[in-house]
């Protein structure tokens, strides 16, 4: 049975209250999503995987939080694809629309820095100016005649969040329930250069069994303050409420309460 949409949403306003000193806020949402081999079970069965209420309450979360009430998604493996946005139309199907805009990807195996490499390449758009020039003499005029005009085309790189507003921060959550077998320093360097030149917040959660070693997002959390690392007894501890509370965290408050203090 899925979860209900209405009482989501009401949970994560009554949560919401407790940040901020009870200020609304809104923060524009990103998910990135572990697909490799070993989380292929947790996605199997579609509406009935252990995977969709985690992505219901993402959507749910995303509702309320979110400036246009959408969350941004990034899959990876080895590798990874930036999807897009979704939003709550996709609720009720959650598990089978996100499989099928993370297909590029599916269950290879597990880079974290591959994740944030794209997010930031995604979000780095080329700026086209585009000038429109009559040609002169002649053949110009007789182009002109028929409404025909030359294209001058230059091209300036702007890197920016694109689509992004300014005007809010950003809240990375990042899920995976394995190792990394990238490049540690990869990994580190990216996260420093997100939350150095944005205002981001990042939010490692680590959903794996108790042999899986998470010393590196650990490591990552205590090196940057703008980034949280939270456990999970597998995608299974994520299946309740706690889901949102392990979002919702006192470090998270912290930048809260910074941002807004500069505003």
């Amino acid at each position: 049975m899925g979860l209900s949409l209405a009482k989501e949403k009401a949970t994560v306003l009554s949560l919401k209250k407790a940040l901020n000193d009870g200020r609304d806020f809104k923060m524009q949402v990103v998910m990135m999503l572990d697909v490799s081999g070993s989380m292929h079970d947790e996605f199997s069965g579609g509406k009935n995987s252990l995977m969709e209420s985690v992505l219901q309450r993402s959507l749910a979360f995303a509702s309320e939080v979110d400036p246009d009430g959408k969350v941004e998604m990034v899959a990876f493996s080895d590798t990874a694809y930036h999807m897009g946005e979704m939003d709550i139309s996709a609720f009720d199907r959650a598990t089978d629309t996100f499989l099928k805009g993370a297909r590029p990807v599916l269950w290879g195996g597990t880079d974290y820095a591959a994740a944030f490499d794209t997010y930031k390449r995604a979000n780095a758009q080329a700026k086209v100016i585009v000038e429109e020039k009559k040609p002169s003499g002649f053949f110009g005029a007789v182009k002109g005649l028929f409404g025909v005009t030359e294209k001058v085309e230059t091209v300036e790189t702007v890197v920016q969040a694109a689509g992004k507003d300014e005007n809010y921060p950003t809240l990375i959550i990042f899920i995976t329930d394995g190792e990394n077998f990238g490049s540690k320093q990869r990994f580190i360097s990216l996260l420093q250069e997100q939350v150095n030149d944005h205002n981001t917040f990042i939010t490692l959660l680590g959903a794996g069994n108790e042999t899986v070693d998470f010393r590196l997002l650990q490591e990552a959390a205590n090196k940057f303050p703008e980034v949280d690392f939270v456990s999970a007894s597998g995608i299974k501890g994520l299946n309740n409420d706690d889901f949102y509370k392990k979002l919702m965290t006192t470090e998270l408050d912290n930048f809260l309460k910074k941002y807004y203090a500069q505003k």
